[in-house]
């Protein structure tokens, strides 16, 4: 080869070995920044808490009778976020919760009740997220003079039918409460 031909030869392995060395660094890239950042954007959020109290009442379908029911719910909604999904662990506890029955005039207690829950997929992270629908159980006790219909019955159970939906934001932003239905278990009298 001539001198111009051996320029033009080296110019062109140069500009070969530019060409793979800046493919290979976009393929570096290529693998090394979704395994760096990916994962970061993956990962949840610090959770968003959001605590409520929302009075509520409804009849409570016993097989013994209906009882009428008022009380307040209270609500702790802890959400994670990631980029796609929005994840709830959502506890709740009732206080002031009474009920009365509607023929005997029996009256009764409700009780909170120890619920474990776990984090569980709420829906997509968009605008507005599925709502969530749970069944919270509390117990529900006759108080004070037993009539003769109740002096054998320990307690009830008292379902609420929880429908929850949070915003895009993590925040517990609608919540409605219905009392559902529930037995009565007795106890034996101690004598025969």
């Amino acid at each position: 080869m001539d001198v111009s031909g051996q320029t033009i030869w080296s110019r062109y392995m140069r500009f070969r070995w530019g060409l793979v060395s800046i493919t290979g660094l976009i393929v570096v890239f290529a693998v090394l920044v979704p395994l760096s950042v990916g994962p970061m954007a993956a990962r949840s959020s610090t959770p968003v808490t959001t605590t409520l109290s929302i009075p509520f009442s409804g009849i409570l379908a016993t097989n013994l009778e209906d009882i009428s029911i008022t009380g307040i719910l209270h609500l702790t909604a802890h959400v994670t976020l990631t980029r796609t999904s929005v994840f709830a662990e959502v506890h709740s506890n009732i206080s002031h919760t009474t009920g009365v029955g509607t023929k005997s005039g029996q009256r009764f207690l409700g009780v909170s009740a120890a619920l474990q829950m776990c984090a569980i997929p709420v829906g997509p992270r968009s605008g507005s997220p599925d709502p969530l629908q749970l069944t919270a159980q509390f117990g529900l006790v006759p108080s004070g003079q037993l009539i003769p219909l109740y002096q054998n019955v320990r307690e009830g159970s008292l379902p609420l039918l929880l429908q929850v939906a949070f915003g895009a934001d993590g925040t517990l932003v609608e919540v409605s409460v219905l009392v559902g239905n529930s037995r009565f278990t007795s106890s034996a009298p101690w004598f025969a």
